[in-house]
Protein backbone atom coordinates (compact mmCIF):
# COMPACT_ATOMS: atom_id res chain seq x y z
CA UNK A 1 0.00 0.00 0.00
CA UNK A 2 1.23 3.44 -0.78
CA UNK A 3 0.75 6.83 0.84
CA UNK A 4 -1.96 7.89 -1.62
CA UNK A 5 -4.14 4.89 -0.75
CA UNK A 6 -3.64 5.44 2.98
CA UNK A 7 -4.54 9.11 2.59
CA UNK A 8 -7.68 8.18 0.64
CA UNK A 9 -8.85 5.81 3.37
CA UNK A 10 -8.11 8.40 6.08
CA UNK A 11 -9.95 11.15 4.18
CA UNK A 12 -12.95 8.87 3.54
CA UNK A 13 -13.48 8.34 7.26
CA UNK A 14 -12.56 11.90 8.19
CA UNK A 15 -15.08 13.34 5.75
CA UNK A 16 -17.92 11.21 7.11
CA UNK A 17 -16.97 11.87 10.74
CA UNK A 18 -16.55 15.62 10.17
CA UNK A 19 -19.77 15.97 8.18
CA UNK A 20 -21.80 14.15 10.83
CA UNK A 21 -20.09 15.84 13.77
CA UNK A 22 -21.83 18.45 15.89
CA UNK A 23 -19.24 21.17 15.40
CA UNK A 24 -19.68 22.24 19.01
CA UNK A 25 -18.95 20.92 22.47
CA UNK A 26 -22.14 19.81 24.19
CA UNK A 27 -21.04 17.71 27.14
CA UNK A 28 -19.89 19.21 30.42
CA UNK A 29 -16.84 16.91 30.32
CA UNK A 30 -15.90 18.24 26.91
CA UNK A 31 -16.37 21.82 28.02
CA UNK A 32 -14.05 21.32 30.99
CA UNK A 33 -11.40 19.75 28.75
CA UNK A 34 -11.83 22.64 26.31
CA UNK A 35 -11.33 25.15 29.14
CA UNK A 36 -8.12 23.34 30.08
CA UNK A 37 -6.92 23.48 26.48
CA UNK A 38 -7.74 27.18 26.36
CA UNK A 39 -5.90 27.76 29.64
CA UNK A 40 -2.84 25.85 28.45
CA UNK A 41 -2.62 27.92 25.27
CA UNK A 42 -3.64 31.33 26.54
CA UNK A 43 -2.16 31.36 30.06
CA UNK A 44 0.21 28.36 30.09
CA UNK A 45 -1.60 27.23 33.23
CA UNK A 46 -3.55 24.23 34.51
CA UNK A 47 -6.02 26.52 36.27
CA UNK A 48 -9.31 26.68 34.35
CA UNK A 49 -10.97 29.33 36.56
CA UNK A 50 -9.10 32.11 38.29
CA UNK A 51 -9.37 32.60 42.09
CA UNK A 52 -11.09 35.99 41.81
CA UNK A 53 -14.02 34.30 40.04
CA UNK A 54 -14.31 31.31 42.39
CA UNK A 55 -14.42 32.52 45.99
CA UNK A 56 -10.65 32.72 46.26
CA UNK A 57 -9.80 29.19 45.13
CA UNK A 58 -8.46 28.23 41.69
CA UNK A 59 -10.34 25.51 39.84
CA UNK A 60 -8.49 22.71 38.08
CA UNK A 61 -9.83 20.19 35.60
CA UNK A 62 -10.92 16.89 37.08
CA UNK A 63 -9.86 15.13 33.88
CA UNK A 64 -6.42 14.20 32.70
CA UNK A 65 -4.30 16.54 30.65
CA UNK A 66 -3.79 14.21 27.67
CA UNK A 67 -6.85 15.07 25.59
CA UNK A 68 -6.37 18.77 26.23
CA UNK A 69 -2.78 18.56 25.00
CA UNK A 70 -3.90 16.66 21.88
CA UNK A 71 -6.41 19.44 21.18
CA UNK A 72 -3.84 22.27 21.28
CA UNK A 73 -3.11 22.17 17.50
CA UNK A 74 -6.86 22.25 16.79
CA UNK A 75 -7.27 25.20 19.16
CA UNK A 76 -4.48 27.05 17.35
CA UNK A 77 -6.07 26.34 13.97
CA UNK A 78 -9.33 27.77 15.35
CA UNK A 79 -7.53 30.93 16.45
CA UNK A 80 -5.97 31.25 13.01
CA UNK A 81 -9.33 30.74 11.28
CA UNK A 82 -10.94 33.36 13.49
CA UNK A 83 -8.28 35.88 12.48
CA UNK A 84 -8.44 35.02 8.78
CA UNK A 85 -12.23 34.89 8.54
CA UNK A 86 -13.04 37.57 11.09
CA UNK A 87 -15.29 35.37 13.21
CA UNK A 88 -15.62 35.06 16.97
CA UNK A 89 -12.53 33.24 18.33
CA UNK A 90 -14.63 31.40 20.93
CA UNK A 91 -16.79 29.82 18.22
CA UNK A 92 -13.89 29.03 15.88
CA UNK A 93 -11.74 27.44 18.58
CA UNK A 94 -14.62 25.36 19.95
CA UNK A 95 -15.50 24.19 16.44
CA UNK A 96 -11.94 23.15 15.65
CA UNK A 97 -11.39 21.49 19.02
CA UNK A 98 -14.65 19.57 18.60
CA UNK A 99 -13.12 18.00 15.47
CA UNK A 100 -10.25 16.44 17.42
CA UNK A 101 -11.96 13.07 17.79
CA UNK A 102 -12.99 13.04 14.12
CA UNK A 103 -9.30 13.09 13.21
CA UNK A 104 -8.38 10.56 15.90
CA UNK A 105 -11.19 8.19 14.89
CA UNK A 106 -10.28 8.43 11.20
CA UNK A 107 -6.69 7.63 12.14
CA UNK A 108 -7.84 4.64 14.14
CA UNK A 109 -9.81 3.35 11.15
CA UNK A 110 -6.67 3.64 9.05
CA UNK A 111 -4.75 1.71 11.72
CA UNK A 112 -7.36 -1.06 11.66
CA UNK A 113 -7.01 -1.25 7.89
CA UNK A 114 -3.21 -1.30 7.99
CA UNK A 115 -3.10 -3.90 10.76
CA UNK A 116 -5.50 -6.20 8.91
CA UNK A 117 -3.61 -5.80 5.64
CA UNK A 118 0.00 -5.73 6.77
CA UNK A 119 0.05 -7.87 9.91
CA UNK A 120 -2.83 -10.26 9.44
CA UNK A 121 -2.16 -10.51 5.67
CA UNK A 122 -5.79 -10.00 4.68
CA UNK A 123 -6.60 -8.85 1.16
CA UNK A 124 -7.03 -5.09 0.66
CA UNK A 125 -10.77 -5.59 0.18
CA UNK A 126 -11.16 -7.57 3.42
CA UNK A 127 -9.02 -5.07 5.33
CA UNK A 128 -11.21 -2.23 4.03
CA UNK A 129 -14.38 -4.09 5.04
CA UNK A 130 -12.95 -4.49 8.55
CA UNK A 131 -12.04 -0.80 8.75
CA UNK A 132 -15.50 0.21 7.50
CA UNK A 133 -17.14 -2.15 9.99
CA UNK A 134 -15.08 -0.68 12.80
CA UNK A 135 -15.64 2.92 11.73
CA UNK A 136 -19.35 2.77 11.05
CA UNK A 137 -20.64 -0.15 13.13
CA UNK A 138 -19.05 0.47 16.50
CA UNK A 139 -19.08 3.26 19.04
CA UNK A 140 -16.13 4.87 17.20
CA UNK A 141 -18.51 6.91 15.02
CA UNK A 142 -20.44 8.14 18.04
CA UNK A 143 -17.29 9.22 19.88
CA UNK A 144 -15.94 10.94 16.76
CA UNK A 145 -18.79 13.46 17.09
CA UNK A 146 -17.97 14.65 20.61
CA UNK A 147 -14.91 16.07 22.34
CA UNK A 148 -14.39 13.36 24.94
CA UNK A 149 -11.37 11.38 26.08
Amino acid sequence: MNFKQHLTIFLLFLSVFALTGQGSIQSSDGKIMFLLTESLVERQSLIIAEPENTLGLPIYSKYGIGMSILAIPFYLVGKLLSMLLGIDPAMATQFCVSMTNAFLSAGTCLLVYRFAFERLRFSPKTALVLAVAYGFSTIAWLYSEEFMS
